[in-house]
């Protein structure tokens, strides 16, 4: 293995990881910049976050899932030619009803803004946790960190994942401050994303942290209340409609099957269709492998719990959830550091080969679908990455076993 991984390590010197992402950014740049000379709306997946806010703040709740009246909408603002829907969580529109009082420009430069900040915090925050993650913190590994695949696609889509980074490493920092109360105020916010947090309290629990625990739950209770009694309850029936409906099956579940790097994704692109209902109990076994292997191989391993926010629960996360878009694995950074740190030359070369591959998973999207014979090739092959930072980071002898 050594020797395969060779020429991969000696590719990443200290003088080329300056100049290796100084050239991704500017040609992201460039092609950003030219997609909305060639009309592309700007930062798409904000305008849904903003029409939900608007719609909250024109009074509209009644139709905030309704696709027709968000599609109107966006068409009139940004003369949108397809709709990106709005199908957070209730809560969510509440917390960008302030961005959604704004005039879509001015949002959109406050909001990337807010997002390079927010990263910008986060890496130096995480970077205070162990010295394994330092670099993290440094001007060359934040530079690298931002011109990866998931950090450009993020701020230049307009995604909302940084809010759900920030919470883990800032909840974690509090937890090793001492802060239980705080931390869970603060890993509340994850829940913007609910499908990326299900694993905290279950990691609050093991861990003993209760009041970490109960401020998660107070706050995240407290947020859907408040919201209900603003908006009714209706409003949560049109949220699991349109979760549940064609449209987002087709629009969300299977138009973006291509960009989902979990192991549902994987499986979904390999065999969609017909193998359906097989892809389904597939992954429903593999969920079922990766969390008792997670499980088993840390019980009495002495892991921090700080860990586990920042590590295990970003990695099984990305193998397990059924919906991890690219911009999603921006929660695998810190996991990512740390293996790189700790893991050896192998873990160093796995992270370069995911971080190529992530770039490439578009070009090869479009070869499988002008070329049907070769469209496997189109699959999220980085979930591979990820599984070997999992095993890096989880068996006996891993990384997480050694802090």
């Amino acid at each position: 293995m050594g020797r395969a991984v060779a020429p991969v390590n000696a590719l990443l010197t200290p003088d080329r990881l300056l100049v290796y992402p100084v050239v991704v950014i500017a040609v992201f740049g460039v092609v950003w910049t030219a997609s909305l000379h060639s009309g592309a709306v700007l930062l798409p997946d904000l305008l849904a976050r903003w029409s939900g806010g608007r719609l909250l703040v024109d009074g509209r709740a009644e139709v905030l899932y309704d696709p027709g009246v968000q599609s109107a909408l966006q068409r009139v603002v940004v003369d949108a030619q397809r709709l990106s829907w709005f199908v957070s969580p209730p809560p969510v529109a509440v917390v960008f009803a302030p961005l959604g009082a704004l005039a879509y420009p001015m949002a959109g430069l406050v909001w990337t803004v807010g997002s390079a900040a927010l990263l910008a915090w986060t890496a130096i925050r995480a970077a205070r946790l162990h010295p394994a993650l330092e670099m993290l913190g440094t001007r060359r590994g934040m530079l690298v960190a931002a011109s990866c695949q998931p950090v450009l696609e993020l701020v230049g889509a307009g995604q909302d994942t940084a809010l759900v980074l920030a919470a883990l490493v800032g909840g974690a920092s509090l937890l090793v401050e001492g802060r239980e109360v705080l931390a869970g105020v603060v890993l509340a916010v994850g829940t913007v994303k609910p499908h990326l947090v299900l694993l905290v309290p279950v990691v609050l629990l093991l861990g003993r942290a209760w009041k970490a625990l109960v401020a998660l739950l107070a706050v995240t209770t407290a947020a859907v209340v408040a919201t209900t009694a603003w908006l009714g309850i209706g409003v949560w029936y049109d949220w699991v409609a349109a979760l549940t409906s064609p449209l987002y099956r087709t629009e969300v579940g299977e138009g973006q099957a291509w960009k989902n790097a979990s192991l549902r994704g994987l499986l979904d692109t390999l065999g969609p269709g017909a193998a359906g209902p097989w892809v389904s109990g597939v992954w429903m076994v593999l969920v079922l492998v990766v969390l008792v292997l997670t499980a088993g191989w840390l019980r009495g391993q002495g892991v921090p719990l700080w860990a586990h926010l920042v590590v295990t629960v970003p990695l099984v996360t990305a193998l397990v959830a059924p919906h991890v878009l690219v911009y999603d694995l921006v929660l695998v950074l810190p996991a990512a550091t740390l293996l790189v740190a700790r893991g050896g030359p192998t873990a160093r070369a796995g992270v370069a080969v995911g971080y190529v591959l992530l770039f490439l998973a578009p070009l090869w999207h479009l070869v499988a679908l002008r070329l049907p014979a070769v469209s496997v090739i189109g699959a999220p092959w980085v979930v591979l990455v990820v599984v070997g930072l999992w095993l890096s980071a989880v068996r006996p002898a891993g990384v997480l076993s050694r802090l």
